[in-house]
């Protein structure tokens, strides 16, 4: 898996939207995410994990942002096995109040297939599974099994 761009909104540190252009970054060679503590190194990471599995491994619910109610991500990443396909997994969430505490909730999600320059299949809607799971099969098998065809005209109407 190669990181393209990972925009990220409501996440740790990263109260607005921040983009992160990884293809610019990897242009050169290798880079390094370097800064004090507390600055969002690790935020970046936890907004990729969080775009392919809905969760972090060390099981916090503490990802948004204090001052904020919701959070967003977008990872473009590519894979590259017989030729290169581009991916797209999006997640919203929220913080969703209950009858005593507060917890963060996945509303949104959505893996989405790219070939060239137009969106042709929107991979399996969802929330609550890890895309990785999807990916894996689709990689391993037939990369259009999981896809709804869903042709677009553009990128603009995804």
């Amino acid at each position: 898996m190669r990181p393209l761009q990972l925009k990220l909104t409501g996440i740790n540190s990263y109260r607005e939207e921040q983009i992160i252009d990884f293809e610019t970054l990897t242009s050169q060679g290798l880079f390094g995410i370097f800064g004090p503590t507390g600055s969002g190194k690790s935020s970046i990471l936890d907004a990729m994990t969080l775009a392919l599995y809905a969760k972090l491994p060390r099981d916090t619910k503490n990802f948004i942002n204090t001052n904020e109610k919701k959070a967003n991500v977008s990872f473009l990443f590519s894979i590259t096995t017989d030729k290169t396909r581009k991916y797209l997994a999006e997640r919203s969430f929220r913080y969703h109040t209950g009858n005593s505490v507060s917890t963060v909730r996945n509303t949104t999600g959505r893996l989405i297939l790219y070939e060239g320059d137009t969106v042709y299949f929107r991979v399996r809607n969802g929330i609550d599974y890890s895309y990785c799971d999807c990916l894996a099969f689709t990689i391993n098998t037939n990369p259009y099994s999981f896809a709804e065809p869903v042709e677009f005209p553009n990128k603009a109407q995804v």
